[in-house]
């Protein structure tokens, strides 16, 4: 509730769109008995709770459609700069979220990026459950489907948690080829089905040649791995889990969909990643334990390819120079799938047309003496590998 409430102050919000579930929610006791408590009251300032209104409710009528009645698109919406999209990210602190803003021209360059790597089809559905709120999830519940012309499966996160089989009969049963997915989905899944079903998979992922794991963290190779050896009765291909590295401003930077070659996993020495470069070591022996490996070494997983859309740099942040492979540095990222930008609520303040007012992050960039390309700064720390 309180990102929620600050945005509503902020941005002076007059209208929200809920399911059936959540304007129960908003119209309860419960809910009304909260808004008077006096810290949400005080996030939510001299601002009114905007009207809610139920998309179940929503009338069927052509005229309500976009291009029918007076409902119209006008030109100056498709505008390079102008925001189609405001995405809401909790932040540090709850009452101040941050926003990332995406243009026409980013959402389009997404939707065309992931139908090319991902090989996607208008006769093969996509399914969507948990996290489809913001990030990733939100653009692939909401835009591929539209932009490929194949439907989209939504299953609640209420449903899911309840009973994660249904997410997979419906894979099975609709022969889903592109299955968004996150790691807490996915363990959610295992210990349900160890603690229920007995381990054993009673459904097929035959069907599944693309499993899009999206997660905030670097991949962790045990965690890979134990995903693959759970699934591998259901057949599901080890090649097909595709773990995702992308960030707020571009949620899908690289991939490993369709390479068809096993992920590369490095060993390197831990002391010299502290001076800014990569040593791999050879694999632990049995003279080794894990224990005493872990204390010199550090194990990761390659994040696999970049799109053809897009140009990744490993950058030096103090003087914004490109760093040769081998070497550890800021990941800056250039695509046309990029976001406007990122900011952070100011709270209390307003310009005089009412406007929220923003303290921009330092999210986009120039290389040292090269203007003709921007990227968005990451702030994740990366490293080229040729092999």
């Amino acid at each position: 509730m309180p990102p929620l409430l600050a945005t509503i102050r902020e941005f002076k919000i007059t209208y929200m769109l809920v399911d059936a579930h959540s304007d129960e929610i908003f119209r309860s006791k419960m809910m009304e008995g909260a808004m008077r408590s006096t810290v949400l009251r005080a996030l939510l300032g001299n601002a009114n709770m905007p009207a809610i209104l139920n998309v179940g409710r929503a009338p069927k009528s052509p005229k309500h459609m976009l291009g029918r009645g007076s409902f119209k698109f006008l030109s100056q919406w498709a505008e390079p700069k102008r925001p189609a999209l405001v995405m809401q990210f909790t932040g540090a602190q709850a009452s101040t979220p941050q926003y990332v803003t995406y243009s026409h021209k980013a959402i389009l360059g997404f939707c065309s990026q992931q139908k090319g790597d991902f090989q996607m089809l208008a006769t093969q559905p996509v399914i969507a459950s948990v996290r489809a709120y913001n990030g990733y999830g939100l653009l692939h519940c909401t835009m591929i489907g539209v932009y490929v012309g194949c439907a989209t499966l939504l299953l609640s996160p209420v449903d899911f948690f309840a009973n994660p089989l249904v997410w997979f009969d419906l894979v099975q049963r609709y022969k889903v080829k592109d299955a968004f997915t996150t790691l807490p989905m996915l363990q959610h899944a295992m210990n349900f089905i160890t603690a229920y079903a007995s381990g054993r998979l009673q459904f097929s992922l035959h069907s599944v040649r693309n499993l899009i794991l999206a997660t905030e963290e670097r991949v962790d190779p045990a965690t890979y791995a134990r995903i693959r050896d759970f699934f591998a009765s259901a057949r599901l291909d080890e090649m097909s889990i595709n773990p995702l590295y992308g960030t707020l401003m571009n949620p899908c930077i690289s991939t490993r969909a369709y390479l068809g070659v096993s992920p590369l996993t490095l060993r390197l020495d831990l002391h010299a990643m502290r001076r800014g470069k990569v040593v791999a070591l050879p694999p632990i022996t049995e003279m080794e334990s894990p224990e005493e490996a872990e204390l010199h070494s550090l194990t990761l997983q390659d994040s696999g390819k970049v799109s053809g859309s897009t140009m990744v740099a490993i950058v030096d942040p103090l003087t914004r120079q490109a760093l040769p492979a081998g070497s550890i540095g800021e990941v800056w990222v250039c695509s046309h799938s990029n976001a406007l930008r990122k900011q952070m609520l100011v709270p209390g303040g307003a310009t005089a047309a009412g406007r929220p007012v923003m303290n921009g992050s330092n999210a986009t960039g120039f290389l040292d003496g090269a203007k003709d390309y921007e990227f968005v700064r990451t702030n994740d720390l990366g490293f080229l590998y040729l092999q």
